[in-house]
């Protein structure tokens, strides 16, 4: 597989181009398998050339300087082990409801905390507005895979910029109420 990898264009356009009330729009010619090789390797060229060991050692040196460069700077995050704990759990829940309870007692953080974590990770503007993105390994979208954001959407209404499902399969799908699912390869492909 050969994909340009451009690290300033990772994450943000997508967001920005929602806030900016872009219409998405995108075909793939990417396959599961082609984003579970790219998934594997990393985004960053430092990790695409490097050795699995290597590679996974990148990462963790990368996230610790993110959680203490920018993270703890923001929020005054006392205990780094906390986040990284949260960010572990969050990322084996992907997919699922959020329920801060839940985290808490499964983390070993005060609710308290946890809640003002979880809006540290939070994506949104000054005013509130925001932008949802979800993430589906799979190739098809259900409705029942739009619960969440539509869920999100009704209690944010105005505030509710869009909301994205970003999937393995190849064209943007629009659900309404201003909810899409876009091919994961928009993160990378798609121009500022």
């Amino acid at each position: 597989m050969s994909v340009g990898c451009r690290p300033d264009a990772l994450n943000v356009i997508v967001v920005d181009a929602a806030f900016r009330g872009a219409d998405i729009q995108r075909s793939s010619q990417l396959r599961r398998r082609d984003y579970l090789d790219r998934a594997v390797a990393g985004g960053f060229p430092e990790t695409v050339r490097r050795a699995p060991r290597r590679r996974a050692a990148f990462f963790d040196s990368y996230i610790s300087t993110l959680i203490e460069r920018d993270v703890l700077e923001i929020a005054s995050i006392e205990r780094r082990g906390d986040l990284l704990k949260l960010l572990a759990l969050l990322a084996g829940r992907a997919g699922s409801i959020l329920v801060p309870a839940a985290l808490a007692g499964a983390s070993g953080i005060p609710r308290t905390t946890l809640v003002r974590y979880l809006e540290l990770l939070s994506i949104e503007t000054p005013d509130g507005r925001v932008v949802a993105v979800g993430v589906k390994a799979g190739a098809t979208v259900r409705t029942e895979d739009l619960a969440g954001l539509r869920n999100l959407a009704g209690h944010l209404r105005d505030k509710f910029v869009a909301g994205y499902v970003m999937y393995t399969g190849q064209q943007t799908l629009s659900f309404g109420g201003r909810i899409k699912a876009i091919p994961v390869d928009a993160l990378w492909e798609l121009e500022p």
